[in-house]
Parts: C-alpha cells; sequence; structure tokens
C-alpha cells in the first residue's frame, strides 16, 4: 500500500526547511481547487481504510486511488514571506532597556551597601578612638579610625586613603604651650599652638560643639591623611599629625602667617604683582590637586591665605579624591551655612568634580576682581579676567572651561599684560 501524506503537511515541512534555510516566516495560501485536492486525497485514503469487502484486490484498490489522485489537474498555490526583521530589532532594544535597568538597580544596591558599611564604621568610632588612646606611643601607624567613611562628607569611602599612615604626635610636647584663639568657622576652631621653649608656631584644628560627634576623629584624620597623600605644594598648606588633648584629636599644621582672602577685602591692594601672584597662586595650588586626582569641595575666601606674594590653600576637611565621590551630595552642601561656591549641579543630585571646583574658583576670582586696589589695572586685563571667570561660572558643567587647562588659560592671560 502507499502512504499518502497529507499536501498541507507536506508543504508544510517545506515552509519549515525554508524557514531555518533563509530565516524567514513563509505564510502559505491554498486556493480553493487546491483544498479540494486535499479534501480528496483524503477521503480517497479513507475509502481504502473502510471498504474492506468491496470487490478487487488491495492491490488494485490502490492503482485505482492513485490514479484518481495522479490524473487530477495541476493546481496553483503561492508562498507569502514575511520579514522578521523588525520585529528582532524591537526585541533587541526592549532588552537593552531592560538591561539599563537591572544595571541602574544594581548601582543602586551598591550605593545602599555603601552607605551601611559607613554606618557600622561610625558605630565603631567611639570603640577606635578609645583604642587609640590606649596605644598612644606604642603603635602609631595602623590604629586609625578608618577616615574615608561618615555621612558629613563628599566622598563615599576611599581604599587608597585607608592605606596613608597617620603621624600620631607625643602629648608630653604640647605641655608647655601658649594657645591664641585664631578663628571659628562652621565646624572647626583653631588656634595658635606657641612652644615655650622654642618658640616655634603651629596651628591646631579641631572639632568644636560636638558638631560631628564621634565622626570628628574621622574628619580630623581624613584630612590629614590626604595632605600626606597630596604632598608638598608651595600654595597648599601643610600638615604635621595628629595629637590627643583635652580628650578630643587635633589637626595639627604649618602655621601660615597673614589674612584670609575674606579679611583682606577691606584692604587695597598696592601693586599688580601681588595682584597677578594672587590669581596664580591660587590656580597654581588647585591645579596641583588636580593633577593628584583631588577636588577641594570647600574653596572659599576663608580658606584662601594671603602669605606676601605666595597664598595658600587651607582647609581640606572636606577634600576627596575624584574617583571616591558620593553619587548625591545634597545633604551635605546644605549644612554649609554659605552655599554660593558651590556648583548648580550640586544641588541636583550630582556628585562633586573637577568641574564644580572649577565653579568655586570662578566666585574666587569675581571676589579678588571686586578687591580695591591703588595701581592702574590695565582693562583689557580686567575683561580678560571677568571673561574667564564667567565662563568658571556657567550653569552646565559643560560649558565650563577644561580643568586640564585651566592654568594654561589662566597664565596666558596674566602673562599678556
Amino acid at each position: 500500500m502507499i502512504a499518502y501524506e497529507s499536501i498541507e503537511n507536506t508543504l508544510e515541512k517545506v515552509g519549515n526547511d525554508w524557514s531555518s534555510k533563509y530565516k524567514v516566516t513563509l505564510k502559505l495560501t491554498l486556493n480553493e481547487s487546491f483544498k479540494k485536492l486535499a479534501d480528496l486525497t483524503a477521503t480517497a485514503e479513507d475509502n481504502t481504510s473502510t471498504n474492506d469487502d468491496t470487490t478487487g484486490t488491495p492491490e488494485e484498490k490502490d492503482d485505482e486511488v492513485e490514479d484518481e489522485v495522479l490524473h487530477q489537474p495541476r493546481k496553483k498555490f503561492k508562498w507569502t514571506i514575511q520579514d522578521d526583521s523588525g520585529r528582532k530589532l524591537s526585541n533587541a532594544k526592549n532588552q537593552i532597556k531592560w538591561l539599563e535597568h537591572v544595571n541602574k538597580q544594581k548601582d543602586q544596591e551598591i550605593n545602599i551597601l555603601k552607605e551601611k558599611n559607613a554606618s557600622l564604621y561610625l558605630r565603631n568610632a567611639q570603640f577606635t578612638k578609645l583604642k587609640i588612646i590606649d596605644q598612644i606611643g606604642q603603635t602609631r601607624s595602623t590604629l586609625m579610625v578608618d577616615a574615608s567613611l561618615f555621612t558629613n562628607a563628599f566622598h563615599a569611602g576611599d581604599f587608597l586613603m585607608q592605606q596613608q599612615q597617620s603621624t600620631l604626635l607625643d602629648p608630653a610636647n604640647f605641655a608647655d604651650i601658649q594657645t591664641t584663639f585664631l578663628c571659628k568657622g562652621s565646624f572647626f576652631k583653631t588656634d595658635l599652638i606657641t612652644f615655650s621653649n622654642s618658640g616655634d608656631r603651629v596651628v591646631l584644628k579641631h572639632d568644636f560643639d560636638g558638631f560631628f560627634g564621634v565622626q570628628a576623629l574621622a574628619i580630623v584624620s581624613h584630612e590629614h591623611r590626604l595632605l600626606k597623600f597630596v604632598g608638598e605644594h608651595a600654595n597648599i598648606v601643610s600638615t604635621i599629625g595628629l595629637v590627643h588633648s583635652s580628650n578630643s584629636f587635633g589637626h595639627v599644621l604649618h602655621f601660615e602667617p597673614g589674612l584670609s582672602l575674606s579679611k583682606s577685602l577691606k584692604y587695597s591692594m598696592t601693586s599688580l604683582v601681588e595682584f597677578k601672584c594672587l590669581i596664580r597662586g591660587i590656580m597654581e595650588g588647585l591645579n596641583f590637586l588636580f593633577d593628584r586626582g583631588v577636588i577641594h569641595n570647600h574653596l572659599v575666601a576663608d580658606n584662601i591665605i594671603l602669605n606676601g606674594n605666595c597664598p595658600k590653600i587651607i582647609g581640606f576637611a572636606f577634600a576627596c579624591r575624584a574617583e571616591s565621590a558620593k553619587l548625591n551630595v545634597v545633604d551635605v552642601i546644605t549644612k554649609f551655612e554659605c552655599q554660593s561656591h558651590f556648583a548648580p549641579e550640586l544641588f541636583k543630585s550630582s556628585k562633586v568634580s573637577y568641574s564644580s571646583d572649577v565653579y568655586s574658583f570662578g566666585t574666587l576670582l569675581k571676589i579678588v576682581l571686586k578687591r580695591k586696589i591703588t595701581f592702574d589695572l590695565d582693562d583689557a586685563l580686567e575683561t580678560r579676567l571677568h571673561t574667564i571667570s564667567d565662563f568658571c561660572l556657567k550653569k552646565k558643567p559643560g560649558e565650563r572651561p577644561a580643568h586640564k587647562f585651566l592654568l594654561n588659560r589662566i597664565n596666558s592671560i596674566l602673562d599678556a599684560s
């Protein structure tokens, strides 16, 4: 007996083979006469299986059915090809969007874990502080509290800073001293320490009014470690070490004589050389920080000391490396009494960057240009300085001068007159 297969099944197999070979979807359309042919074939097959008692041998019956099917006129059919490329492209785009969503969720989970890790360090800060007090004079390096993780900061953790060894000073060296109050800012109190036996002077900086609580140790330690990491520069204040006194740790720095830029505004500048050195010195110090991968984050007039023709940048408690910057610092900057030096994007949940320090430099340059002078300032020089300051103060970070080339632009302006 000849086994007949449904025409639709046969064509379906052909369609599947073509779909696999040419990567397309084939849709079969049969006309009415071709459908009748398929019905006739099926009917013939049914008759051969059910009419066993009819006359004729099985071979004769098969021949009759075969003749009846084969002598039918040939019927036409057509294939409709449907291109799936558009659907595949749409699926790929949807998959990309889904992966972006997953990555965003993972980034949020990582940030949450960092904050939880920071809180654990904070809870252990008081215990670590007591351990340091017990170990003074014995181990002076590895017992410092982790200075990189705390909430009132612009950074979210920095392994490199944790590797910096702190210098703990012997409190006995501070037994015979004279203390003179220098200033008090929003977060710290600064005293001038004069050693009676030598007359040497240093600055002691420490938390006041318990603003930072147990975080005070982490903050002063972080400032000390970061300045050690940055290294020496003519326009950057230098660190000496940490000392425990009056039941708290303080940061000891080299004393830089002179007035702050904010206090000097009531006095007139007397020479063009002093004017240029002030601007150039601030920019050279800032550029040195950029080269070391550090952002100051608190570049204000109070943190610029005028020491002759060599200004010094101080106030590194909130400085951090660019690689460790937090993604969102809104909660931090709102704690500052003066916020005008902060770049606009920081109030919109952006992290600090070199560009945000460029914005702060623009505010300092405006302050310098408003200061009283007793010499003639070239109009072209003043115009160029105002122009570069305006560029630094652009609201969008991408429109501000690139931090890598800002020093060259300032020098070219100052050297042109």
